[in-house]
């Protein structure tokens, strides 16, 4: 049994493990090694008694892997191991934390990127780094189909950013609104952007007086936001984080269209999919269009491997990996977006050929954890001991005591959680079937019921 340490990022007030992550650990935990997943804050922030906490812990558990997704990892920790370390491209290398420490401990990194496209890129950004460091480790999911009753036309899970008053692009846009110089130069670096994320120079960022990050942010306002919005009116329901809702506000369509439930686990995940007729992947702004650039993000094998119907800004890598088995549905902009998933709508069995493509394809294809699982232990020679009947998956959890300038890490097990999750939505399940036969059997004549509830009945039934 070999132990394995998982570090992320995730904002969270719940117990809840966003989904990616989750299917990680338990794929280990499938094969009989112990794991650590660590929901830590990014690294490098003056908080000590934190870090002495978890470091002694990271300490005791003695990895024999480390998967830093993002390299949410500090020095301490490099310090305290000695074993392998994947750098997981779980978003893009632009935003990796303490990225100063990839070249110095270069010895022991690897870069686990979701598609052999992303390797020219990588290339590009990190020139040090050998062929052999980086890894091909391919998005998988362990989602199943259910046959639910799909109540929902289309569902979106997503991180939305928008854009705050603050923000200095908008400022400088006001500033600038009669200088028709600044409005023409701005178009241009607009329509680059669009076109082609990464040739975006430090001239362009010069000019509109912005970093890199803030540029980020202003474009995937425009490459989510709108298409979203466009597709509000067709039953789109909006899952997610939401950043600077004042901008939000502005779409009313898409601020109406927004669901405050948290989905993060892999049985919420699982259930939203299956209820969904179709399930749209819209990319960040750095998920551009040329080939050797091309990445489609984790969520796209979780909604194949559902009975949900995926729908994605058009990426070259769906066609790569998937094409032998079916043509992912793709749009390049809000307006084909809309009239694809209108017609997926109205059609039935063009709907149900995808989405039988699609399972086929993630289970022909090994888009699956048991498949990278078993990659990664012949690749680091990882033993797994079916022997062993252990605490294997272990999860830290950072919580904050408002109340107080200190932080801790809650250690809890996620499957009584996950049990109670499953219950409930069998409850809701039994209940709603029952009302159907109820309101069938014309109900209101055999029995006396409030008005309300009659309302109620003929509302959703």
């Amino acid at each position: 049994m070999s132990n394995i340490l998982l570090l992320f990022y995730f904002p969270s007030e719940n117990r809840s493990i966003p989904c990616f992550y989750d299917q990680f650990a338990k794929a280990f935990e499938k094969k009989n090694h112990k794991v650590l997943l660590v929901n830590n804050f990014i690294p490098n922030q003056p908080r000590e008694q934190i870090n002495e906490y978890l470091i002694q812990k990271i300490s005791d558990f003695n990895p024999d892997l480390i998967i830093a997704f993002n390299h949410i990892i500090n020095q301490k920790i490099y310090e305290k191991t000695n074993c392998p370390v994947i750098a997981f491209e779980a978003d893009t290398i632009e935003v990796f934390a303490n990225s100063n420490l990839m070249e110095k401990y270069q010895d022991r990194l690897y870069l686990g990127i979701l598609n052999k496209n992303r390797k020219t890129i990588v290339k590009e950004k990190l020139r040090w780094l050998k062929d052999d460091k980086i890894l091909v480790i391919k998005s998988s999911t362990m989602l199943k189909p259910e046959k639910l009753n799909q109540d929902i036309n289309i569902s979106c899970i997503a991180t939305l950013i928008g854009i705050s008053n603050e923000n200095i692009i908008c400022k400088n846009l006001i500033k600038n609104i009669n200088n028709k110089n600044y409005l023409d130069k701005f178009k241009l670096i607009h329509a680059k952007a669009i076109e082609n994320w990464n040739d975006i120079n430090d001239n362009d960022l010069k000019y509109l007086e912005c970093t890199y990050e803030e540029f980020f942010h202003f474009m995937s306002f425009y490459s989510r936001l709108y298409i979203l919005d466009n597709l509000a009116s067709l039953g789109l329901h909006v899952y997610g984080k939401f950043v600077s809702l004042e901008s939000i506000i502005n779409l009313r369509d898409l601020f109406f269209s927004l669901k405050q439930d948290s989905i993060l686990s892999i049985s919420e995940n699982q259930n939203l999919y299956n209820r969904s007729k179709l399930s749209v992947n819209v990319h960040f702004a750095h998920n551009i269009k040329k080939p050797e650039y091309s990445v489609y993000s984790w969520r796209v094998c979780d909604i194949m491997a559902t009975a949900s119907c995926l729908v994605s800004t058009e990426c070259p890598a769906l066609d790569q990996d998937f094409g032998k088995w079916i043509k992912i549905p793709q749009f390049s902009n809000r307006h084909e977006a809309y009239n694809l998933c209108k017609k997926l709508l109205m059609e039935e069995n063009y709907r149900k050929d995808i989405v039988a493509g699609s399972q086929l394809a993630i289970k022909e294809g090994g888009f699956t954890f048991d498949n990278r699982v078993k990659e990664i232990e012949e690749f680091f020679n990882l033993k797994s001991d079916a022997s062993k009947d252990d605490l294997r998956y272990e999860i830290l959890n950072l919580k904050s005591d408002e109340n107080k300038d200190d932080l801790r890490y809650e250690i809890f097990n996620l499957k009584s959680d996950e049990n109670k999750h499953k219950l409930k939505h069998k409850i809701i399940r039994l209940i709603k079937n029952l009302l159907k036969i109820l309101y069938k059997l014309n109900i209101e004549r055999v029995a006396k019921l409030p008005k309300k509830i009659i309302k109620f009945l003929h509302k959703f039934f």
